[in-house]
């Protein structure tokens, strides 16, 4: 009996040892690219980093980026009014200013502000949302102090959809996306439209943004992805309680190029050369003033992974121009450069 009763102690402390590991080599790996600009397991991510997918965006039932956003701990995105007003992200206390905006690894801040109106981003083309809280320029430059939302498009599940939302004060949105595959040409597109009266005289919106990516293999070696979007819309611009507007108007145009190559290099390397383009203009009207900003923003990135024996070494730089030609501030002109080199 004695025994027995060993060989079944044995027995559960040997079952009590494999079972946390079998747990473990069962448990999902969860990847994340923006810690490190490299892919890796969002446990071995080197910074603090929040991850939003598409199922828990469309468990949410949000309807604009500012809703998923502030869902995150230490995430705050507020808007300033209603449609049309500008929305901003401040991660832990710091400016929209120090927060890096990243759609699909590129960055969209603007020159003229530094910041990136969130409400012109529709949340249906977004496929997941990776957040850094706390400091981030190592890798991603000066305009990373406050942390780093990479807004990802790219990868999406195949497939589409027709979007009818109907709110109070008129407001209606209407869309559709589809993505799909062919043998080694991928795409992706979607539009959308809303529109509202307001809650207000004079705070009426309509916007309108399109959205279309080509990703082609050339290869097995050469890979190839083209992305455009452009969004364009119109509001009233009522102003305060005390101090009203029925005049003031203002209009948003914006349109983003960019070009992606990725190559295998041997067996152990990779390189990825990408150019953005961001051309957008602010018109503002009212009965005493007519302000117009135009700009433009240009980018060129190189990053190259290559495993060196138990070491993954990531390095690369970018290169970039905003430009401004404004009537409140002249024409204005800021060039940027960085580089990196990470040992993983």
């Amino acid at each position: 009996m004695i025994r027995s009763v060993k060989k079944l102690t044995l027995a559960l402390l040997v079952l009590v040892l494999i079972c946390p590991a079998a747990a473990a080599q069962d448990e999902p790996v969860t990847l994340v690219v923006t810690a490190s600009r490299i892919l890796q397991d969002i446990k071995s991510a080197p910074v603090s980093i929040a991850l939003i997918t598409r199922d828990e965006i469309e468990a949410m039932g949000a309807m604009e980026l500012s809703e998923v956003l502030n869902g995150v701990e230490g995430v705050t995105a507020a808007d300033y009014g209603p449609f049309g007003s500008q929305m901003k992200v401040k991660l832990r206390g710091s400016n929209a200013e120090q927060v890096l905006v990243l759609i699909d690894g590129k960055p969209v801040n603007s020159a003229r502000q530094g910041d990136v109106d969130l409400s012109t981003i529709p949340l249906a083309m977004v496929d997941r949302i990776e957040i850094i809280k706390g400091p981030a320029s190592a890798l991603y430059g000066a305009d990373a102090l406050g942390g780093v939302v990479n807004i990802i498009t790219k990868g999406g599940r195949e497939g589409g959809q027709l979007r009818l939302a109907i709110g109070g004060y008129d407001a209606v949105t209407l869309g559709f996306d589809y993505r799909g595959r062919s043998g080694p040409l991928g795409y992706a597109l979607g539009s959308d439209l809303t529109m509202s009266g307001g809650y207000r005289p004079n705070s009426d919106y309509e916007g309108r943004s399109f959205w279309a990516q080509l990703d082609w293999g050339l290869s097995p070696r050469d890979y190839v992805t083209v992305s455009l979007f452009r969004h364009e819309d119109e509001h009233g611009v009522p102003g305060s309680l005390e101090y009203q507007s029925l005049t003031a108007r203002q209009a948003y145009d914006e349109t983003r190029v960019a070009v992606d190559y990725d190559r295998a290099i041997g067996t152990n390397s990779n390189l990825s050369l990408g150019l953005s383009v961001v051309n957008h203009v602010l018109d503002y009207e009212d009965d005493w003033q007519d302000d117009l900003h135009h700009g433009d923003d240009y980018l060129l990135d190189l990053q190259v992974n290559s495993q060196q024996g138990s070491h993954l070494l990531t390095f690369g730089g970018a290169l970039g121009r905003g430009q401004v030609d404004s009537t409140q501030l002249g024409e204005q002109k800021r060039d940027h450069w960085r580089l990196f080199l990470q040992d993983s």
